[in-house]
């Protein structure tokens, strides 16, 4: 397929989106206008002006994230080329060879020669700069790591945490998806999620740097002790979509003892509260209740009352 693009004298690259196909898809998919506006960048009313062909023309680059927001292909999206009617005239119904024929007439003329050879001397040296600036592109990759603690009581807040790392050249369009257990329920993410249903988080944002956090508390509400699962994946957009499972913890206990007892002995030793501050800060905003963490780790140890739902610490 011939992607449309057209260049204004700013130099920003444009493209033509089909806006009947653009609703069709977030119809499908259950999103709003305010989902795909904040995921892009721009007003609802834009995106509705998109899907009602009233702005056709967009900029590439926000063509790219409302595909990715669509979680579709860049060219799903795009305005399909029009077939020319037979009846339309002889002009209109010239074939390739026929226009090679009248350019090669022009060809003839004075100076005809000159005319075609400066565009091919254009066309040349731009491919080869394209390829040179490709070939030195450094590769992408991408990895997700959930930390997950093991285990916490009933109700008691408890992070999340995904890191994010990758290479290559930024900025690119890039989704983190968290699919939440039946038995969790979320209280806050940071950054603020793009989208948090009851069972699924997504954050969509720009690729900035090496390494990027995503975190977010939740609570277990169930009614059992069985363990449960966490899954997700994170995708990235650079010509081709590169989308990997995250890796790391993925299984929860409800169970009495504060998340950051590793061993379960109701106390923190040295290493266990160096993996929090490891695993768990460092991501601005991101409350885990460090100053309960700290006072544990000073004191003795703590015990868990279930009839009031709290810690208590010990001297």
């Amino acid at each position: 397929m011939v992607i449309k693009q057209e260049e204004y004298s700013t130099g920003i690259a444009m493209i033509r989106i089909d806006g009947a196909e653009v609703r069709r898809l977030r119809e499908s998919k259950g999103l709003t206008q305010l989902y795909l506006a904040t995921a892009v960048g721009v007003t609802t009313d834009t995106v509705s002006r998109w899907e009602n062909g009233r702005y056709a023309s967009v900029k590439k680059e926000n063509g790219l994230k409302l595909a990715l927001a669509l979680e579709v292909d860049l060219e799903d999206i795009l305005e399909r080329e029009k077939k020319i009617p037979e009846e339309s005239g002889a002009q209109d119904n010239a074939s390739p060879d026929d226009t090679l024929k009248i350019v090669s007439s022009e060809d003839r003329a004075p100076g005809g020669k000159l005319k075609i050879f400066i565009p091919v001397v254009f066309l040349v040296v731009g491919g080869l700069l394209s390829w040179f600036l490709l070939s030195n592109r450094k590769p992408v990759s991408l990895q997700s790591v959930r930390h997950l603690p093991g285990h916490s009581p009933p109700g008691q807040p408890f992070p999340v945490l995904v890191e994010i790392i990758t290479s290559g050249d930024a900025p690119v369009p890039l989704l983190v998806k968290e699919q939440l257990p039946p038995e969790i329920t979320l209280l806050a993410s940071v950054p603020n999620a793009a989208s948090a249903g009851i069972d699924t988080i997504k954050w969509l944002q720009k690729r900035v740097g090496e390494h990027q956090r995503f975190g977010y508390l939740v609570k277990f509400t169930g009614k059992t002790s069985t363990s449960v699962e966490f899954a997700g994946n994170a995708s990235l957009r650079k010509g081709k979509k590169l989308s990997v499972t995250t890796e790391g913890e993925r299984k929860f206990s409800p169970a009495p003892y504060h998340f950051a007892d590793l061993n379960r002995d109701y106390r923190l030793d040295d290493d266990e509260i160096l993996t929090v501050y490891d695993e768990f800060t460092g991501l601005a905003g991101f409350e885990i209740g460090i100053d309960e963490i700290e006072e544990i780790w000073m004191g003795s140890g703590y015990r868990w009352n279930e009839a009031q739902g709290q810690f208590e610490i010990l001297p």
